[in-house]
């Protein structure tokens, strides 16, 4: 939002506050959808472990053009940007990486441009980076949701191996049942 109006970046839709009559909040998309864990039923959720129930921390991971995340916990979600960690020095490139720039599909796709094994390396990178977000956070359950997640679940099943109850959230729309939630909130404040 910039001086009272709101444009969706991935959609030609934009309005002033005064225009809505409605009290306006930016939410992250991953807040979102960390925001519908309490909403999602049984159907919502496919476990690659053993079937858990959302409550207490669950950490929510969107891996797409990018690798985001969110804490959701009983007292609401908090947003992070885990894609940006350090993640290890790549000897092609010469240098430290981030979680993103290997583990999404920017980060892929570039990968497979170079030749490189792709089913070798992002399953190692990203249960390292899983693997320090667990310790760091300390959830209750992890949740992957995410575009990469969808057509390549194959790379992320080693998330099994960090001992926690493990799922991807196959809802169609999570984040905007997590804005709703938000709104609910925003207008029940009001």
């Amino acid at each position: 939002m910039v001086d009272g109006r709101v444009r969706l970046t991935n959609a030609d839709w934009e309005a002033a506050e005064d225009e809505l009559s409605v009290p306006v909040a930016i939410v992250n998309d991953l807040e979102a959808v960390a925001l519908s864990v309490p909403l999602l039923g049984s159907g919502d959720v496919d476990w690659l472990t053993t079937r858990a129930s959302l409550t207490g921390r669950v950490l929510c991971l969107g891996i797409g053009t990018g690798f985001g995340g969110a804490l959701w916990s009983e007292s609401g979600a908090v947003a992070m940007e885990p894609g940006h960690d350090p993640l290890h020095y790549d000897e092609i490139l010469q240098r430290r990486v981030t979680v993103e720039e290997v583990v999404s599909g920017i980060g892929i796709g570039r990968m497979v441009e170079q030749g490189r094994d792709v089913n070798a390396i992002v399953p190692a990178a990203f249960l390292r980076a899983l693997t320090a977000l667990v310790n760091r956070e300390q959830p209750d359950a992890v949740c992957l949701m995410g575009g990469v997640v969808e057509a390549r679940r194959d790379l992320f099943r080693c998330a099994t191996d960090v001992g926690l109850p493990v799922g991807v959230i196959v809802h169609p729309h999570p984040a905007l049942l997590g804005a709703a939630a938000a709104a609910r909130r925003l207008l029940a404040m009001q």
